[in-house]
């Protein structure tokens, strides 16, 4: 059986926790800003934990998110 989430959502929670940032993930993954957030949430929805601590000027993986990751 599949995963709840697509190889897509993966790649961006993958890239957004290496950049610490949704913005510079986005530019790496020439997709919109807008787009790697709402991957991330639906990530976050079927999951049931918050993968990402956001901040004004990036992101910060919790325990949950590196445990994940």
């Amino acid at each position: 059986m599949f995963p709840p989430f697509t190889m897509q959502e993966l790649i961006c929670a993958l890239v957004v926790a290496q950049e610490g940032n949704i913005a510079l993930a986005a530019k790496k993954l020439h997709i919109d800003q807008s787009s790697v957030t709402r991957k991330i949430k639906h990530l976050e929805e079927v999951l049931g934990v918050q993968l990402f601590v956001r901040f004004a000027d990036g992101v910060e993986l919790t325990e949950a998110g590196e445990l994940f990751i």
